[in-house]
């Protein structure tokens, strides 16, 4: 029974120490993706196709209003507002797609683009850690699970100066 005890209190030992020697370092991915030139162009890249789709939905609102608009003359017979009545249920429907096409679009573009940075920042990460002789490197900021670690862990800044200089 002794030697169990002394044998378990040897590995516990022995298993503080090498955690004691883990290094250790935090990296704000979101920070990277929002200050980044990549994170900057995607952006940038999202609010163009967010206007496009914003241009023609103004379009066909305009046309909306103006089948509305024509839809009140009381010169236009019955078969006339009908017809004036389709044309406006299809600009509806053509409104309602253009908006499915614009959200499934725009959250494509993002996921694709946030996947690919992902992979590179994760290559970065894995390269400067080997440089540093870091053992694990967590992700911090905002969306992380690490409440509090001292400054000097975190090794964003450098990430992000790799990530920038690295070709387009």
């Amino acid at each position: 029974m002794k030697k169990n005890l002394i044998l378990m209190l040897s590995l516990l030992i022995l298993s503080t120490l090498t955690f004691a020697q883990t290094k250790f370092a935090y990296v704000d991915v979101q920070k990277i993706m929002n200050e980044s030139k990549k994170g900057k162009k995607l952006k940038k890249d999202i609010e163009q196709k967010l206007e496009y789709y914003k241009k023609k939905a103004e379009e066909l609102e305009k046309k909306a209003k103006e089948i509305q608009k024509q839809m009140e003359s009381p010169a236009l017979s019955e078969k006339g507002k009908k017809k004036k009545q389709e044309e406006l249920q299809k600009i509806e429907q053509e409104f309602l797609m253009l908006q499915q096409k614009a959200q499934i679009e725009l959250n494509q573009m993002k996921m694709q683009a946030e996947k690919q940075m992902l992979k590179d920042i994760e290559r970065l990460v894995e390269k400067y850690a080997q440089k540093n002789n870091i053992d694990i490197v967590l992700i911090g900021g905002k969306i992380s699970a690490i409440l509090y670690a001292d400054k000097s862990l975190d090794i964003t800044d450098p990430i992000l100066k790799m990530y920038n200089e690295e070709k387009q």
